[in-house]
């Protein structure tokens, strides 16, 4: 196998190709993404195009995603009652079934270490740090995904793993306050704007970690999860969003892998303490470093960073691993 880097090349770009040698002579097959992960642009063999742009898997009738099978006794679906949006249900599932022993994971190692961290608990929710609790599923289900084990995630900006870190940490705050299904389904979608918000700077493939933009997110939905009633639910949000960029930003994507379960995990645990301090009204100095005087400005500082300082680091890891 050889792997070349594509100089001069911008933004997000693959293009594979594979060659057999059998009996009836040599056949290359091409597929060529651009643009973004899931834009397949061209699919070749034998230098001609051969169906539409698409999903491969799909097509070709692959392997179905492991149902979202979550209810269990003593639910809110099981009991009748209203239950949470299904997207967090889903994430939070994964979660728990990774931890019972389903499915491969890219770091394996690295969750045993955090569920002993976290408490000699019988099950993951009985955690009593919630901070900690939101670090070991998310990690969780993350390693699992990352390791290949199917299981439908709702993205969140383009990516599961994001989707991932938006959910669970939510339908854990929204629990340990005892809101209801309707309040947590709008702080799911605060947290998702949230995340879209900062990627319209950033970028929705870049190399920034998306553990900042979605963690903003997580904070931002813990934020007005803790201070509803209050007033001061605006304020506390964009407290909320200024301390995680402040805190988080320089984490750099270097490719889906098992170090997305650590960065995924830290980014829930930040976000969590992150959202509970705003809403007490704690946070940051506006107008220090890279924090601005308004999340907009921030916004504006995250995304020329990303795109004039940050992109470098994408040279620097292709040309590592590339190959002649």
């Amino acid at each position: 196998m050889t792997v070349r880097l594509e100089p001069g090349r911008p933004g997000f770009y693959v293009r594979v190709e594979v060659q057999t040698v059998g009996q009836t002579g040599t056949r290359r097959a091409e597929v060529t993404i651009a643009g973004s992960h899931t834009d397949v642009v061209r699919e070749a063999l034998d230098g001609e195009p051969v169906g539409p742009p698409g999903a491969p898997e799909a097509r070709a009738g692959g392997p179905a995603a492991a149902p979202c099978a979550v209810e269990r006794a003593g639910s809110p679906a099981a009991s009748g009652k209203a239950a949470p949006p299904l997207e967090a249900l889903c994430a939070f599932g994964f979660a728990e079934r990774t931890l019972a022993g389903g499915g491969r994971q890219a770091a394996p190692e690295l969750v045993a270490a955090l569920r002993n961290l976290a408490g000699p608990a019988a099950r993951p929710d009985e955690v009593p740090d919630l901070a900690a609790r939101a670090r070991l599923l998310t990690a969780a289900a993350v390693s699992a995904r990352m390791g290949g084990t199917a299981w439908p995630v709702l993205t969140s900006g383009g990516s599961g793993n994001q989707g991932i870190l938006v959910s669970v940490p939510v339908l854990l705050a929204s629990r340990s306050l005892g809101r209801d299904e309707t309040c947590l389904a709008r702080a799911l979608t605060l947290a998702h704007a949230v995340n879209l918000y900062l990627k319209a700077f950033a970028g929705e493939v870049s190399a920034l970690c998306g553990s900042l933009t979605a963690g903003a997110g997580v904070a931002a939905a813990v934020a007005w999860l803790e201070s509803l009633g209050s007033g001061r639910e605006a304020e506390s949000v964009r407290r909320a969003v200024q301390m995680v960029a402040g805190a988080l930003f320089g984490a750099v994507c270097d490719g889906a892998k098992g170090s997305c379960a650590l960065k995924i995990g830290e980014s829930a645990a930040t976000a969590v303490v992150a959202g509970r301090i705003a809403a007490r009204g704690g946070g940051l100095p506006c107008a220090e470093g890279l924090v601005g005087r308004t999340v907009e400005e921030t916004a504006h500082t995250v995304g020329r960073l990303t795109r004039e300082i940050l992109s470098l680091a994408d040279a620097v890891l292709l040309e590592r691993f590339s190959s002649s």
